[in-house]
């Protein structure tokens, strides 16, 4: 994953604060993301995500991962809304 494509991964979690989006991340793992708070340590290139905090739910476990971590995002429905070019090369 490039340092935009991470970015536009953030900015889309974000654009869909309080709406249900599944996260693929590049280990297989597959999260349930209501919403993100995102942060960047001095000197890195890709945010660190902290995922279901601002309104804890029951069915939501919170998460934590690296921007460059992500593979996709879809919506529960199944549309893929991003996909990285890493994820796309593997395949």
């Amino acid at each position: 994953m490039t340092p935009l494509e991470g970015e536009y991964a953030v900015k889309l979690l974000l654009s869909r604060n309080g709406t249900k989006s599944i996260v693929t991340l590049s280990n297989g793992a597959v999260l349930r993301v209501l919403n993100i708070v995102p942060s960047r340590d001095a000197g890195e290139q890709f945010d660190h995500i902290s995922t279901n905090i601002a309104i804890p739910h029951e069915d939501h476990e919170s998460d934590f991962f690296h921007a460059s971590e992500v593979r996709e995002i879809a919506t529960e429905e199944g549309a893929v809304l991003f996909r990285s070019t890493a994820a796309e090369i593997s395949n």
